[in-house]
């Protein structure tokens, strides 16, 4: 709802769903792989988009793809969980490309050898919306809504900036210790981080709609690692987003 007008939300309101867009991340490099356009096994020295002085050049798309890289992010998740303590240092409103969050993480080194362990990642989906891009010659967004977006017809969600959102769309909140709250504006940068989806349509339309072949999936089930028996939210996420049934045709 919109707390200040007390406007409460029903089945037209679109919801920001922030890192479950990485979601539209995986089946955009998915379909570019079966297009034939690169592979998951394809390396980071392959693209000319970003410089990454200290980032090993065997990183691949598929170890992006499943957080098991050991590229440092910009943000680390298990040390906090506050997201809005990043912006206090850094300007938000600078960062309206993906190419804007590469200095955030290109001059560190990696954290750990590729596919050593798995290590939640968002800069690993920066560079994958970057490679989307560059083999594309789209912009992120523009490829997201022409490939998935429209076909799925999901044509009431989007990526839209939080300074101009469109109407029936929710505001995100964050309630504070004494009782008050205050909006999410100042705690996730622009559109880039936050799709915003007609909720109600969201899983109905992705799946009834053929996005990806069996092929490509199988390729991409195969790949994916045990990882210790990793159990997380984000690895169930991730894998949700490579070996769901519901977005690929069957054999």
């Amino acid at each position: 709802m919109n707390r200040s007008e007390q406007i409460q939300h029903d089945v037209t309101t679109r919801f920001g769903i922030a890192s479950g867009c990485k979601l539209f991340t995986a089946i955009a490099i998915s379909q570019l792989v079966e297009q034939g356009k690169l592979s998951f096994s394809t390396s980071l020295d392959s693209f000319q988009t970003f410089d990454l002085p200290h980032l090993s050049p065997n990183v691949t798309v598929h170890q992006l793809l499943t957080h098991t890289s050991g590229i440092p992010d910009y943000f680390n998740e298990s040390v906090s969980d506050d997201l809005e303590a990043l912006w206090r240092d850094i300007p938000m409103y600078r960062l309206q490309q993906l190419c804007d969050f590469l200095p955030l993480f290109q001059q560190k080194t990696m954290k750990d050898e590729p596919v050593a362990r798995f290590s939640y990642n968002n800069a690993g989906y920066i560079l994958l919306g970057l490679i989307v891009e560059e083999v594309t010659g789209q912009s992120f967004t523009d490829y997201i809504e022409q490939s998935i977006f429209q076909p799925a017809d999901m044509t009431a969600s989007g990526y839209f900036s939080l300074d101009a959102l469109p109407p029936k769309t929710a505001l995100g909140y964050i309630d504070n210790s004494d009782g008050t709250w205050r909006t999410n504006q100042y705690a996730i940068p622009s559109e880039l981080l936050a799709t915003y989806l007609l909720h109600n349509l969201k899983w109905e339309l992705l799946g009834k709609t053929v996005l990806l072949p069996a092929t490509v999936m199988d390729q991409a089930r195969r790949a994916v690692p045990a990882l210790n028996g990793c159990q997380s939210a984000s690895l169930n996420r991730l894998r949700l987003a490579l070996m769901s049934r519901s977005w690929y045709a069957p054999q």
